[in-house]
């Protein structure tokens, strides 16, 4: 087995070898980008092809890792929901005041004897401490004293502490402990000053951190000025800044004047954050172990998930159901409105692609039945809200003269670049920015689907009621979705023509376009389309096995040769998972589905307010039932049903710019 079969192995779940070797890359380019940046780097090379990442590492700068530690880190990034949030990193305290900065200020975090440490899914959730009253999002995160030991090993975490330090002095703002009775001008000039301290503390710390390899630290150094130059704005904002107001009124927000600048720093420091996360899960930071405990930034679902830790995640959920029950009173009036067109049907859809209705009850899923990636999604839905709709931003005249102007603006590009073009959501800056920050990093870290759990067990059931036993992936990137396959209990092969793992790194240096050398969830196998000739995958027949596309890439013939040879070689049962007429495949790939194969089942994925993707199974074997619900005619499916008649195809694709927008 090679260095990564074994690091493979233990994320998998599987019984890893005696030692996980040392993890080494080559990482010169910020392979985590928006996807706005993304899609235009993909205009000037071949669709087929990945990005070249040119070698600037030196193995002699990477840090050495202790191998058990190190995949113990990367195998916790499965760990269940429930686990990842119950705990705050054991290596932090809270510390002194964010916000008063006078000499008899809160110095550091006491308990109150009222409230105590727990779960945010808890009843007794609100923490104050006891010498200043406020919560844990107004006090700085500190980190043990015998993590300072270790001098310059440690720099890494104390950054990420700074981090998060900046994004809680507008989180604080945010909460709606302060939008209740709105923070004063004294209060809020204090947030910003403590932000713009604590930026001007990150660039400085950089210097005494482990060298990286060339390229990283220029990278980091940039991420962190970014930050610094966000916090600055805000705060030379402040100084024309009139206080807030209560946002009551129709037409106003809380926070003109500085909201755009307060949710771009937060914007800013979430991406200085998944950077650091990055180079830690592709061993350029490696974790440190303290009194037999590991110390190491924390998963994206512990960082975004815990309360209190980088925002209010409890009031996040409260907003949410608020949201709801004024959707419920809305719809309930409407419904005596002749002149209003709303279709409970519809209603239910657009809740359902928002992960906001369940089939059986109309509630969400419990967290602990999430997998990480799901469970994100309704997390950074909930901040949305708190950020945007609690704070007034939605009905606001600037938030409304925004959305307007952003639906009329017109391309006037022409070739290649115009099909992006035609496939961007419109929206705001500010709100794209947000938006691009909460899913584009993640697609990097995790995958670009991101689907409920039960379609998961939907799938497989059906497909095992009909013989299919195995699934086998192309393009399976850092193999996730095929993960979370397996885990439900089906045979999965997963293949890449480029793997995460640098190992497998083509012979012109290139890496993983889409997920840089993010360790991958389950093996993935360097492979192209030839590997779609096998009779057989895991013991299983090819007739026995599903051929699986997520998201494949727009433009590329990879879609259409993988469908076809894998038909060529006995399969007839193909998932996909990905828009149509949309940003991933071709339309002769939609075609030659459409006219070869039956539709037998089409589920709506998570949606984020930037695709309209959904989970498609086709069969050509006519023992497949078709699901309820499937639309057809007399000469085939219907890729895009109409929302209004769902008989005929839609003349016109609608992007949701995200629910709160369209409210």
């Amino acid at each position: 087995m090679s260095d990564w079969d074994d690091l493979f192995a233990l994320a998998s779940g599987r019984e890893e070898s005696k030692t996980c070797k040392q993890n080494r890359r080559e990482i010169k380019s910020d392979e985590l980008e928006s996807a706005t940046n993304r899609r235009k780097k993909k205009l000037r090379k071949n669709p087929t092809s990945k990005t070249t990442i040119k070698n600037t590492s030196s193995v002699s700068h990477i840090p050495h890792i202790d191998d058990g530690d190190f995949c113990t880190m990367l195998k916790s990034r499965l760990d269940p929901i429930e686990k990842q949030i119950d705990n705050w990193p054991p290596w932090s305290f809270l510390g002194s005041s964010l916000v008063d900065e006078s000499s008899s200020a809160c110095k550091q975090w006491k308990e109150s004897s009222s409230t105590s440490r727990v779960r945010p899914s808890s009843e007794t959730r609100r923490r104050n401490c006891a010498t200043c009253s406020l919560n844990p999002l107004h006090h700085s995160l500190e980190i043990n004293d015998a993590l300072l030991d270790h001098n310059s090993e440690s720099a890494y975490l104390i950054s990420f502490a700074l981090i998060r330090d900046i994004r809680c002095c507008c989180s604080s703002i945010f909460s709606s402990e302060s939008t209740s009775s709105p923070p004063t001008s004294q209060e809020l000039n204090a947030f910003a000053s403590n932000a713009v301290l604590k930026a001007r503390k990150l660039i400085r710390i950089l210097s005494s951190a482990p060298k990286l390899p060339d390229g990283e630290a220029e990278i980091l150094d940039e991420k962190f000025r970014r930050v610094l130059s966000s916090a600055q704005l805000w705060y030379d904002k402040m100084k024309r800044f009139h206080g807030s107001n209560n946002g009551d009124r129709r037409g106003e927000c809380k926070y003109d004047g500085i909201f755009d600048e307060m949710t771009n720093l937060i914007v800013e420091c979430d991406y200085a954050y998944y950077r650091l996360y990055y180079l830690q899960i592709t061993g350029l930071l490696p974790p440190l172990s303290i009194d037999g405990k590991l110390a190491y930034i924390p998963h994206p679902p512990t960082y975004f998930g815990v309360d209190y830790l980088s925002w209010d995640a409890v009031e996040g959920q409260q907003q949410k159901m608020l949201l709801l029950k004024d959707i419920n009173h809305r719809y309930s009036v409407d419904v005596i409105d002749t002149s209003n067109n709303t279709n409970p049907n519809q209603l239910n859809d657009i809740l359902r692609h928002f992960g906001l209705f369940n089939d059986n009850s109309g509630k969400s899923r419990p967290d602990h039945d999430l997998d990480p990636l799901s469970f994100l999604h309704g997390n950074r839905f909930n901040e949305t809200l708190l950020i945007f709709w609690t704070s007034g931003w939605v009905h606001s005249n600037v938030g409304c003269s925004q959305m307007m102007t952003a639906l009329e603006q017109t391309s006037n590009k022409k070739g290649p670049s115009a099909f992006y073009e035609k496939h961007e959501t419109p929206a705001p800056l500010t709100l794209m920015r947000w938006r691009d920050s909460s899913r584009d990093l993640l697609c990097n870290l995790f995958a670009y689907a991101t689907l409920p759990p039960k379609n998961f067990h939907d799938a497989i059931s059906l497909l095992q009621q009909h013989g299919i036993h195995g699934i086998v992936e192309l393009g399976s990137g850092t193999g996730y979705i095929a993960k979370l396959f397996q885990q439900c209990g089906i045979s999965v092969s997963a293949f890449d023509v480029v793997p995460t793992d640098s190992d497998h790194k083509s012979a012109n240096g290139t890496l993983n376009e889409y997920h840089g050398c993010t360790p991958a969830y389950l093996p993935v196998v360097k492979g192209d389309v030839q590997k779609l000739s096998s009779t057989s995958y895991n013991g299983y027949k090819v007739k026995q096995t599903a051929l699986l596309l997520c998201y494949p890439p727009p433009g590329s013939r990879m879609a259409h040769d993988a469908a076809r040879a894998f038909v060529s070689s006995g399969g007839s049962c193909i998932i996909h998972i990905g828009e149509f007429r949309g940003l991933t495949g071709t339309i002769p790939f939609e075609t030659y589905l459409r006219n070869e194969f039956q539709l037998v089942s089409r589920e709506p994925c998570l949606q984020w307010g930037t695709d309209a993707a959904e989970m498609t199974i086709w069969t050509q074997s006519n023992a497949f039932k078709k699901k309820p619900g499937v639309q057809g005619h007399a000469n085939g499916v219907l890729l895009i049903p109409c929302s209004n008649c769902c008989r005929v195809e839609a003349k016109k694709a609608m992007s949701f710019i995200t629910l709160v927008g369209i409210l």
